[in-house]
């Protein structure tokens, strides 16, 4: 389990509780303290506040007993200048020891995040190709497909490898991310620093859950738009594991397609005014 209210100076947690007894078995921090891997990625001693609550559950893999849990932003949530570093590990995904609360390994997407992000929504474990994947809808407007198996050391630990990104929308907070970087962002500032309402993607990847649709090979991430609306969009899954994935196309919204007419089809909930974006799906590849 996780604390909560990361924006309000707290240092997030996961703890381990025995479901017999109610005693706590473990109790780790997300942000590492001094001393620990990561710490000097937080300026000063704003890691004591730093944020980094653990509210949404995380995913467990029986095959090799890990435990993967998302971690939310940092805080303050809106002020990076308190905070300067990549204020690890908020906005990440951490891999843990479900015996011992260690951290194995991490991926972050957002460091030093200005537009709270966060990074806490849940991860889908999947086996594709012959690689064991996970995938992560984070609300900085983009989804992404992590290397389970496949880590790189860095100051903070060992961090997973990012084998594909695709943008949920129009992104405009950063340059278009890519592999190359390993899908790490660079922020367009001046423009776009700390002015929250200059930056196009605002919560494009709310609470709601990501589906996987195993047997159609996709991934469905809701969209929250800058109305209020929900969206869905289809992900592409890998033609063949090569060490690419192939990206998906975007199904135009007169597309006779049914797989477009299912997943265009808007809330009836609110009128169609309240819709400012185009609602638009991405068209799985051949699978050669």
């Amino acid at each position: 389990m996780g604390r909560v209210a990361g924006s309000y100076g707290v240092r997030g947690w996961i703890k381990a509780i025995n479901a017999d007894t109610g005693e706590q078995v473990w109790q780790t921090y997300t942000i590492p303290g001094p001393g620990e891997p990561g710490n000097d990625t937080w300026a000063g001693e704003s890691w004591k506040y730093g944020g980094g609550s653990a509210w949404i559950t995380g995913s467990y893999d029986k095959d090799t007993n890990r435990l993967y849990w998302p971690v939310g932003n940092p805080g303050p949530d809106f002020d990076r200048h308190v905070r300067l570093g990549d204020n690890l590990f908020t906005n990440s995904n951490l891999v843990m020891d479900p015996d011992t609360g260690k951290i194995l390994s991490y991926f972050n997407y957002t460091p030093n995040d200005p537009y709270d992000y966060d990074g806490v929504n849940e991860m889908i474990l999947a086996d594709i190709g012959g690689k064991k994947l996970w995938f992560h809808g984070s609300r900085n407007g983009h989804v992404y497909g992590i290397d389970r198996e496949t880590t790189a050391k860095s100051k903070a630990g060992n961090e997973h490898k990012c084998v594909w990104v695709t943008a949920l929308q129009r992104v405009n907070w950063t340059k278009p991310l890519n592999t190359g970087n390993n899908c790490k962002p660079v922020y367009n500032y001046p423009e776009k620093d700390v002015v929250y309402d200059k930056v196009t993607t605002i919560s494009l990847r709310p609470w709601m859950a990501v589906k996987n649709g195993i047997r159609c090979l996709i991934a469905i991430a809701p969209r929250w738009c800058t109305c209020p609306c929900t969206i869905s969009r289809w992900i592409s899954r890998p033609r063949k594991w090569n060490g690419s994935v192939a990206s998906g196309t975007w199904v135009p919204r007169s597309s006779t397609s049914t797989q477009a007419r299912a997943i265009s089809r808007p809330s009836t909930a609110r009128p169609a005014s309240w819709y400012g974006t185009s609602r638009r799906a991405i068209r799985r590849p051949a699978v050669s």
